[in-house]
C-alpha cells in the first residue's frame, strides 16, 4: 500500500518520523502538515539536528521525513467551536491507532512532539516496539515559549529567545538518541 500526502500526512523519503498533535486551518489549506509557524520551528530544529546527528537527521529539508499527527482530522477553532485538538476519544479510537501504525511501521526514529502525540504513542508503542521513540514538547509556539531558558544561558549569546528554545528541543531530542530502541 503506497502512502499518500495530506493535511495530517507526508510520506517523505527517510525513516525518521515526526508525529505532531492535528492538522488545523494552514494545513488543510496547503494540504501538507505542519505548514504554519510549527513548520517553521521544524525546519529550524532540522537545520541545527542535521548539522549535529547527520547519521539519523539525513537532512535538513522538513518534507524529507514521514510527519503524521496523533489525529487526522484537520481541528481549528472556527471551524470546531473553539475546538483546537482532538478529544481523547477520537485519539484513542481503533481505527486511528492503526492509521498511525501503518503510516509509521517502516520508520526506525520516531519523535513524538507534544502531549497528544505521545498519548497516541503510549497506546501504539507495543506495535512499534524495535523504533526509537524519543519524547518531547511540540513545537507550536506556544510549546515553545513554555520552555525555560536559563538567564545567562551561553545559548542566548547572539541568539533570540525563540532560537534558544529551539536550542533546548533540540537538545532534548539529541539526549534521547542514544537510549535503545524499546
Amino acid at each position: 500500500m503506497s502512502l499518500k500526502a495530506a493535511p495530517h500526512f507526508w510520506p517523505g523519503k527517510l525513516r525518521t518520523a515526526f508525529v505532531f498533535s492535528v492538522p488545523g486551518r494552514h494545513e488543510k489549506t496547503c494540504s501538507q502538515p505542519v505548514a504554519g509557524a510549527t513548520g517553521r520551528n521544524l525546519d529550524d530544529a532540522l537545520t541545527i539536528l542535521h548539522r549535529r546527528r547527520p547519521d539519523l537527521f539525513g537532512s535538513s529539508k522538513r518534507y524529507d521525513y514521514r510527519i503524521t499527527n496523533a489525529y487526522d482530522k484537520p481541528i481549528w477553532p472556527k471551524q470546531n467551536n473553539g475546538r483546537s485538538e482532538a478529544t481523547v476519544g477520537e485519539i484513542e479510537g481503533r481505527s486511528n491507532r492503526d492509521r498511525v501504525v501503518r503510516e509509521l511501521k517502516d520508520c526506525n526514529l520516531i519523535v513524538w512532539c507534544g502531549k497528544k502525540a505521545q498519548h497516541v504513542e503510549r497506546l501504539v508503542a507495543d506495535r512499534l516496539a524495535s523504533k526509537i521513540h524519543i519524547e518531547v514538547p511540540h513545537l507550536s509556539p506556544m510549546a515553545l515559549w513554555s520552555l525555560k531558558v536559563p538567564r545567562g544561558s551561553p545559548s542566548l549569546d547572539g541568539t533570540t529567545v525563540s532560537e534558544a528554545r529551539i536550542e533546548l528541543w533540540v537538545t532534548q531530542v539529541l539526549e534521547q538518541c542514544d537510549c535503545p530502541a524499546r
